[in-house]
């Protein structure tokens, strides 16, 4: 199991399965890096995340899917 460490922006909620932010707006041709770090873990244990959006058009954020979560 990993342990989370550090994540910026700060989190609205980090559970053992999701870490979730609540972003602003971001301006046209803007950007917001998200980073998160995870301990304990093998080399080769996490080699690839997902990314959903809420709330915005899907096809404007790159690499990300619509949530349908709750």
């Amino acid at each position: 199991d990993a342990i989370v460490g550090t994540v910026t922006p700060k989190p609205s909620k980090v559970t053992d399965r999701f870490i979730k932010w609540n972003l602003d707006t971001i301006p046209s041709a803007s950007k917001v890096d998200v980073y998160f770090e995870l301990a304990g873990l093998e080399k080769g244990d996490f080699d690839e995340n997902e990314l959903y959006v809420e709330n915005i058009n899907p096809a404007y954020v790159i690499g990300a899917d619509k949530w349908e979560g709750d």
